[in-house]
């Protein structure tokens, strides 16, 4: 009975009511944008759709001063600064904070976040994000990754051309979906945390992997120095190309073929 009677409760509490619209603007450039983002202590969502305008919404139960955010528009460049009250654990918290950016497919995006997450899906171009702490996600991505956390996991996939992801404390996880072209030598590094980096098949590259304190795991054929097991793999998949290193102080790394690519 005691069960059914806190059941019965819990269905009679209010449901927690959705974030307010604190702050909303909308821009219209003439050319291709650039969007710079810096942020205090909000979450920043970025979204790439087929649409023209740049809409920008701060969605919080905090009460903020008025001058919390402001946008500032120039030419092709938007410039978008969240000053807010700290929202308390930094990364995907259950009650943040968000600013929430639409944007057209091609853009340049740079976000620099003091504490909170990083989203941006779907963008094409050139990403710069940036978080002293908090998670980033950068999926669906056409384009250049430079993706820095202080302290946060990484995760970013996509057709691309440049990587760089690097977290002081945290995982990161990592796609290169079929068709991405090196055009740079790439890096993916951790301090402390684990890598999981999936690539085509047919992916070519000269491979440096090492680990200071962990197992290094390569799933392509290869001539290599190094062998299962071993923290210390280098050489060239598939004729090599492109320098492509993956480290970490203190945690496992995993270099996977993606299921079903050529």
């Amino acid at each position: 009975m005691l069960v059914a009677s806190t059941l019965v409760a819990l269905l009679f509490l209010p449901a927690p009511s959705p974030p307010t619209v604190a702050w909303h603007k909308s821009f219209n450039l003439q050319g291709r944008p650039e969007i710079q983002v810096v942020s205090n202590n909000a979450d920043v969502r970025v979204y790439a759709s087929d649409q023209k305008d740049i809409e920008a919404v701060l969605y919080t139960d905090k009460t903020i001063p008025a001058d919390a955010v402001t946008g500032h528009e120039s030419g092709n460049h938007v410039k978008l600064d969240v000053r807010v009250p700290n929202q308390g654990e930094a990364g995907f918290s259950h009650d943040p904070t968000v600013l929430e950016v639409k944007i057209p497919l091609g853009c340049d995006i740079d976000v620099h976040s003091a504490n909170g997450s990083i989203l941006v899906k779907s963008a094409e171009g050139k990403l710069s994000l940036h978080a002293e702490n908090g998670n980033i996600e950068a999926v669906g991505i056409s384009g250049t990754l430079d993706v820095e956390s202080g302290h946060g996991d990484l995760k970013a996939d996509g057709n691309v051309t440049a990587v760089s992801l690097h977290t002081r404390t945290g995982n990161i996880a990592a796609q290169i979906d079929p068709g991405s072209k090196m055009n740079s030598n790439w890096a993916l590094r951790t301090g402390d945390g684990n890598v999981d980096l999936r690539l085509p098949a047919d992916f070519s590259t000269d491979l440096d992997v090492s680990s200071g304190d962990g197992n290094v795991r390569v799933d392509f054929p290869r001539a290599m120095f190094g062998g299962g097991g071993q923290s210390t793999m280098r050489g060239p998949i598939n004729g090599g190309g492109q320098h492509l290193e993956v480290h970490s102080d203190k945690g496992n790394i995993m270099v996977r073929k993606i299921v079903g690519s050529v």
